[in-house]
């Protein structure tokens, strides 16, 4: 019989928290805590957890790499985000501490980061909280596309083209609300208004 494959939600998150140096049974206690925090009934066993972990090591440094925690100015060529970002991945740096505090000192994953200058270019009318709301569900979307089939990024992409935020200044795609991780809006939020349809 076939191993049931794992939510791409969890893969993405036991590889971030493998190269912030946890090992399996911390892992496991960690997404446990996460997916109580999201209402989620089925975080993965240990065994599995442990399975995801060595194939997570396995892979070349380039694709380790990417999960690596962001600091600022060591990290900036292996993002390759241009040095004229500087002010804009420090702002997000900023945003980090003050949800998730300083910590070991490392910040979000490499591979984020690269993805929040890119939809800050793409997007600069957005504020910070949903740009990377967006990043983290490109980020998603770009290391495990079965968790994020390519039609919910399509509606993003019409959601930036039309810049539907000017419209409705509170909207977000429930797309990129439901798989951007990592939440950058405080749980207590409510997330209601953000839900609803856009205006016609």
């Amino acid at each position: 019989m076939a191993r049931p494959r794992i939510n791409g939600e969890y893969q993405h998150k036991i590889a971030e928290l493998t190269e912030r140096g946890l090992r399996p049974g911390s892992i496991t206690r960690n997404l446990a805590e996460w997916a109580r925090s999201k209402d989620w009934a089925d975080p993965p066993s240990e065994r599995s957890v442990r399975r995801i972990y060595q194939e997570h090591l396995a892979k070349n440094p380039g694709q380790r790499g990417q999960y690596g925690g962001f600091r600022w100015p060591e990290s900036m060529g292996a993002a390759e985000i241009p040095w004229e970002a500087s002010k804009s991945v420090l702002n997000l740096l900023q945003r980090h501490r003050e949800i998730f505090g300083n910590g070991d000192g490392l910040g979000p994953p490499v591979g984020f980061v690269r993805w929040f200058w890119r939809v800050e270019v793409a997007a600069p009318g957005l504020d910070l909280d949903r740009q990377a709301r967006i990043a983290a569900f490109l980020f998603l979307h770009e290391q495990n596309p079965e968790a994020v089939p390519d039609a919910k990024v399509r509606s993003l992409e019409s959601f930036l083209i039309d810049e539907a935020w000017k419209a409705w200044p509170e909207y977000l795609p429930p797309d990129v609300l439901l798989f951007g991780y990592p939440r950058w809006i405080v749980e207590e939020d409510d997330f209601s208004d953000l839900e609803k349809s856009p205006p016609a």
